[in-house]
């Protein structure tokens, strides 16, 4: 029996990890630039293919989540374009790796961003979906979406 005939509908899930800096304007204490541990599990959902007998490759899924989030984001800062604390600082500074967000760099608001950023890398893959994002800021506070 075929895995679609047999509605083999299954997820999987892959965790990467990085360390990235931000500063949230006017909270008490994320008002300082900081850094985190961040950690990222995508869910993808989709049908077994016949012939690989996986959803996806694990390692090109690795692969994607790597070009499209680690590369951009490991060891890089994160802005709000409005803060004119860190941007003249970064202008000063344009060898400093940072990313400018339309919002403040919030845990929900870096989710978002990666949403976006990872809904374009998997517009071509036709027999699988993003399920399910969770970004971890450490190991006991982490934002999620669902797709």
């Amino acid at each position: 029996m075929k895995a679609k005939e047999a509605g083999k509908r299954v997820s999987i899930s892959k965790r990467i990890e990085w360390n990235m800096g931000h500063r949230i304007p006017n909270h008490e204490k994320d008002n300082n630039p900081n850094g985190h541990s961040f950690a990222l599990e995508v869910t993808l959902e989709g049908f077994i293919d016949d012939k690989s007998g996986m959803l996806v490759d694990l390692q090109l899924l690795k692969k994607i989540m790597n070009e499209h989030i680690v590369s951009r984001l490991d060891h890089s800062f994160v802005i709000w374009r409005e803060d004119a604390v860190m941007t003249d600082f970064f202008a000063q500074n344009p060898e400093l790796k940072h990313i400018v967000l339309e919002d403040i760099p919030t845990l929900e608001n870096i989710l978002l961003w990666i949403r976006h950023s990872l809904e374009n890398a998997f517009s071509e893959f036709k027999t699988i979906s993003l399920r399910r994002l969770r970004l971890w800021e450490s190991s006991t506070a982490y934002a999620s979406v669902e797709m």
